[in-house]
């Protein structure tokens, strides 16, 4: 049995410098679940991203929100008969004030996006195979204007490439870029820099594992 375990400590200066626990919260269902991804909203509350097995024994992205202290205020699956398995990597709170998840998708595979309002319930859903032989978002990041960019890997032959991949505040794709060299490659973060490009960085399998650092040019 595993559980979302979520360990949330507010660090409060003490005389002797140190961090203090403010909370310590278990969210078990009794099923297989994990949480990737977590952030705090304007008023303190947390959301969680994960997955999830206890809806119908499928695992499926699963969004929990808590108030400040910890108590679970809700909680979300996103169920699509064609998404046999889902992961949720990342998740940020768009300008409208509502979520944008980020992960995997089994069927096929590829990059999965769930966009949500404030209360978690799914507006729209987009499948992004950057390849054929699947491809999945690691992070994403809100843009000016509410649209997206996703960054992740993609599988080309017999390796993976780092992807990055662009859509409007209506998952419509604008762009998609493969960076590919000989090694297996994977873009784990991305920011957009001053200029308007983007730059990520993530894992180089060169000389076992190693860290690459990318930038590109225009938006």
């Amino acid at each position: 049995m595993k559980a979302i375990y979520t360990l949330i400590s507010l660090f409060l200066l003490s005389t002797f410098s140190r961090a203090q626990v403010y909370f310590e919260k278990i969210i078990d269902t009794g099923k297989h679940e994990a949480g990737n991804s977590i952030i705090q909203c304007s008023n303190g509350a947390y959301v969680i991203l994960g997955y999830s097995d206890s809806l119908d024994d499928k695992m499926r992205m699963c969004l929990v929100k808590t108030d400040v202290s910890g108590n679970e205020l809700w909680r979300r699956y996103y169920k699509n008969d064609s998404d046999l398995f889902q992961q949720g990597h990342c998740l940020k709170q768009a300008s409208d004030g509502g979520f944008i998840l980020c992960g995997f998708s089994i069927a096929p595979g590829s990059t999965l996006l769930i966009k949500t309002d404030s209360l978690g319930n799914e507006t729209w859903r987009g499948r992004y195979n950057i390849t054929s032989s699947g491809s999945s978002g690691e992070y994403v990041q809100v843009l000016a204007g509410g649209s997206f960019v996703v960054a992740g890997f993609c599988v080309v032959g017999n390796s993976t490439d780092a992807c990055v991949l662009k859509v409007d505040k209506d998952g419509k794709e604008i762009w998609r870029k493969i960076y590919p060299r000989s090694d297996d490659d994977m873009a784990v973060v991305i920011r957009q820099t001053a200029d308007g490009g983007f730059v990520f960085f993530g894992n180089a399998n060169r000389n076992n594992n190693s860290i690459r650092l990318s930038s590109t040019l225009g938006s």
